[in-house]
């Protein structure tokens, strides 16, 4: 279980990284953080509503059962990408995705304080130094827009809330497969989410066109299928580990980042030096100890 949780994990970083250039793309023909989010989750609002009805159990839980981590899942994400969203704004998303490797800290404190959860001296080790990484990531390409900087740490505090919230919901359903459970799960959440978008439309009709809707679609692919996978990572590993394994999408996004400024795609990642690819290349080696670390922590 671990191995899957570890493999699943990884190919969500890979998903949601290239979501964040994605993003990228957006918001640099369109420059609207709200009309990404609100026709993103309109798209993803659809998708669920076909997708639901098949993946429903027959004799569900009571719905008070799960209403709270789901609602809770949905809200505390939906704050989280609005706020993500508004970060690469004001910087590239290869910049900013190293930094939501904070929510690891994040998570394990609070996992601590309220769920009574216990780590070993070697596991809280592998998270600080998850952290220390993603911030030699960040800072090795000059330091960044502090409007960027306050809105990640927003996009983290959501995130972790919501990351919480995915395997109690997850949780609920302990009759059906890990597979069939996660993707309820996600479509249920992002049933949620749509329907939030549509009501946000109403408000903000200016920030929305055809051109825009279309623009939004790469992004709408590449991020559900990428919670797909981290539904079932936290599933199979819990929020924590699941989230340190997380941490490799910094690595990703910078690869990834640097294929496009070679390509010549400047407004989505500008060109970066051979110091800069070295300094890249130590934290890549730091995120690899950090996983190991925890892993092997946990014996």
């Amino acid at each position: 279980m671990i191995f899957a949780g570890i493999i699943t994990g990884v190919i969500a970083a890979f998903m949601q990284s290239c979501s964040y250039l994605a993003s990228r793309f957006f918001l640099s023909r369109h420059m609207s953080p709200m009309g990404l989010f609100i026709l993103s989750h309109i798209t993803m609002g659809l998708i669920s509503l076909v997708m639901l009805p098949f993946f429903f159990p027959e004799n569900p839980p009571p719905f008070s059962k799960y209403v709270l981590p789901l609602c809770g899942m949905s809200f505390f994400y939906m704050g989280g990408q609005l706020a993500f969203f508004r970060a690469i704004k004001y910087a590239e998303a290869s910049r900013v995705s190293p930094l939501l490797g904070i929510k690891a800290v994040i998570l394990t404190v609070l996992s601590s304080v309220f769920l009574g959860c216990s780590y070993t001296y070697l596991q809280w080790l592998s998270v600080f130094l998850c952290v220390s990484s993603a911030f030699v990531l960040n800072w090795s390409g000059g330091s960044m827009p502090i409007r960027s900087i306050m809105w990640t740490f927003a996009a983290c505090f959501g995130y972790s809330l919501s990351d919480l919230s995915i395997k109690s919901t997850v949780d609920c359903f302990p009759e059906m497969g890990i597979i069939q459970r996660s993707l309820l799960s996600v479509f249920m959440c992002y049933l949620i989410c749509g329907f939030t978008g549509l009501c946000l439309l109403f408000f903000f009709r200016r920030n929305v066109s055809y051109r825009a809707a279309r623009d939004s679609l790469p992004f709408s692919i590449l991020w559900m299928g990428s919670m797909f996978f981290l539904f079932t990572c936290f599933a199979q590993i819990g929020p924590v580990f699941g989230n340190i394994i997380q941490s490799s999408r910094g690595i990703i996004s910078i690869v990834i980042g640097l294929a496009a400024a070679s390509l010549g795609f400047v407004a989505l990642e500008q060109k970066t030096s051979g110091s800069v690819f070295t300094r890249r290349l130590v934290a890549a080696v730091m995120m690899t100890l950090a996983i190991c670390m925890f892993y092997y922590g946990a014996k």
